[in-house]
């Protein structure tokens, strides 16, 4: 539990609500492993969950970023997916449409493979730039875009570069109309000093003359409030060392000297978004995010503890219910939920694999508890006897896939 020198990463307060213990979890969900053996040697650090009685942020204390290295092997694209592809391309033509994004520069930061930075620029004509220590340069294990699926012909003429590297002060002056982020700062062990660096880094391209007007900021996290107020355990993974709501997000714009403009949730409520613009915008000019007062927020997670008891008494009951019966269960997911849930409840044989329509994914081994994962096509070979379903966004899409393969398993949700 965090001691007396422990203070909130956004706000700096020491009024913290020490609420949740998960010791030894694997420090990677996204790394791919080549052999079940690895998998089970994965690093393992403690999560040791507190909350800001003040701001009301999430973070865990126990986090030693030493323990983690972010490196083409790491692998979290969710742009397989049709639905997550529908809401990616959607939020793209929102903020192409809303910002005017049409013949501009933009800049990706932990852009991954490129799918969202090529969205943009598809949609609007635009130039890119996408940064990130995890991006391969050439095709890795067959992979092919869905960008690339969807319009053969035109993904090679997208003006898009990618440098193998962290954005900041340091690295080369890049100038952006748009500067995106999803799904990243939450990894950040400082982010109101990375927001800083950020700015910093964005007044060093206006000075050389590099930007000549403001550029606009969008950022996009997890919510936090899907694992604190709808019981979401399952995104608790030590990769994230904070998880945001909407005021402890808004303030640590604050802090590092934005000012916000807008900020929402999207994706049924399990992301954050937040737009500022630099040099910062004077007014406000959009809506913000609802948040449960900083009471509320403390009452979810001292409530957790039971939460997660509960949650665990079930699946493991459950779980141990089908080995009786001489039947097995798969998992659908192999990502942060997945490898959380499998490592929660120390799950061994009685879950047959895990399915995932990343092909990047197919033929490894899941961090920590070594299962395989396979893809939706491998089901038919060994059909499971029930599959559950990591996220609930996705269990419509998850049982048509089933169906379409004239398979008849029951789909459940956590």
């Amino acid at each position: 539990m965090p001691g007396s020198e422990a203070t909130c990463l956004v706000c700096g307060s020491g009024d913290l609500l020490p609420f949740l213990d998960l010791p030894r979890a694997p420090v990677y969900c996204n790394l791919l492993f080549p052999t079940a053996d690895a998998a089970r040697k994965v690093s393992r650090g403690d999560l040791t969950l507190a909350i800001c009685r003040r701001c009301g942020h999430v973070f865990n204390t126990s986090f030693d970023s030493r323990l983690l290295e972010y490196t083409d092997r790491y692998e979290n694209s969710l742009h397989f997916s049709p639905l997550f592809r529908e809401y990616a391309e959607t939020l793209a033509r929102e903020l192409v449409d809303r910002h005017g994004l049409r013949g501009r520069r933009i800049v990706e930061i932990a852009c991954g493979q490129g799918d969202f930075l090529r969205l943009l620029c598809k949609l609007g004509g635009n130039q890119g730039v996408g940064f990130d220590p995890s991006y391969r340069e050439v095709p890795s294990r067959g992979r092919v875009t869905p960008t690339r699926a969807d319009d053969p012909a035109g993904v090679d003429d997208i003006p898009v570069r990618f440098v193998k590297a962290y954005y900041g002060v340091d690295n080369e002056k890049v100038a952006a109309d748009f500067l995106c982020c999803r799904q990243a700062l939450e990894h950040v062990p400082d982010p109101v000093g990375f927001l800083t660096l950020l700015r910093d880094a964005l007044c060093g391209v206006t000075a050389t003359g590099l930007s000549d007007h403001a550029t606009t900021l969008f950022f996009e996290v997890p919510n936090s409030l899907f694992s604190l107020r709808d019981g979401g355990i399952w995104d608790f993974i030590y990769e994230h060392v904070s998880y945001f709501c909407g005021r402890s997000l808004e303030e640590c714009f604050k802090r590092a000297g934005f000012t916000v403009q807008r900020s929402w949730e999207s994706f049924g409520g399990q992301f954050l978004c937040l737009e500022t613009k630099w040099p910062t915008a004077s007014e406000m000019v959009g809506d913000f995010a609802e948040v449960p007062s900083p009471e509320q927020l403390v009452g979810y997670a001292a409530g957790l503890v039971e939460t997660v008891r509960f949650l665990g008494d079930f699946w493991r009951g459950r779980l141990a219910q089908l080995r009786r019966q001489g039947q097995r269960a798969a998992i659908w997911g192999a990502g942060s939920k997945g490898v959380t849930f499998l490592d929660m409840l120390n799950a061994e044989d009685e879950i047959s694999y895990v399915v995932d329509i990343n092909p990047e994914k197919h033929g490894m081994f899941v961090a920590g508890t070594g299962h395989p994962v396979i893809s939706p096509d491998g089901m038919v070979q060994v059909p499971p006897d029930l599959v559950v379903c990591m996220n609930p966004r996705y269990r419509n899409e998850i049982a048509g896939m089933i169906a379409d393969r004239g398979l008849e398993i029951p789909v459940v949700t956590v």
